[in-house]
């Protein structure tokens, strides 16, 4: 997997939208696991993972003694220069979809099992309970080289049986009954009995 294919699969996995904040989030969390991993523990994962990750995880660790959960998170959130309650948030979700991204059994397995206790059992919850957000769907614009212009229902394409009683897609003659064309009329047509000329013409 890429580094561009798998910051796509972490923001739909942390329900992201931005590219610059997602790949700002993955280079936190990742930089913070780096301070409590030794590389030996995963040199498996450092192989699998794209070479800007990897190369974060290369790093010795620093941290005298492992992170605690509040820890982690205050790290997290130092390095990514947010809070530390959105870091609890979506750092977790972030650590499981880079997990699900190694598709070595036994990479994905040493990244689970270097992760402290109370990480991986979080990383577990969300992919019990989370799902990655799908991608919102794209709507074409329609124009005359992709689709029908005008009208979404134009008569050309409309089915007339379910046309009202009088529209002209359901009758081949409308009006057919007063064409002048053929002078014939309706038998209530007022004007057929109607004699010419006013009621009261001027010269009267």
């Amino acid at each position: 997997m890429t580094y561009e294919q798998l910051l796509a699969s972490i923001r739909a996995w942390a329900g992201m939208t931005d590219d610059a904040q997602t790949e700002a989030v993955t280079t936190a969390v990742v930089g913070t696991l780096s301070e409590m991993i030794a590389p030996a523990r995963i040199d498996k994962v450092i192989d699998a993972l794209p070479r800007q990750l990897a190369n974060l995880l290369r790093q010795p660790a620093t941290a005298i003694t492992e992170f605690d959960q509040d820890a982690f998170f205050l790290r997290v959130a130092q390095n990514e220069g947010t809070n530390a309650g959105f870091a609890r948030e979506h750092a977790p979700v972030v650590v499981h979809a880079i997990a699900d991204s190694l598709v070595d059994g036994q990479a994905r397995q040493q990244f689970l099992t270097a992760l402290p206790p109370w990480l991986a059992d979080r990383v577990r919850h969300v992919a019990q309970h989370h799902a990655p957000r799908p991608p919102k769907p794209s709507h074409r614009k329609q124009t005359l080289a992709n689709g029908a212009g005008g009208s979404s229902h134009p008569v050309a394409v409309s089915r007339a049986a379910r046309a009202h009683t009088h529209s002209i897609a359901r009758n081949p003659t409308p009006h057919g009954d007063t064409k002048i064309a053929t002078g014939e009329v309706h038998d209530e047509d007022p004007v057929a009995d109607t004699p010419p000329g006013s009621h009261h013409p001027l010269v009267e």
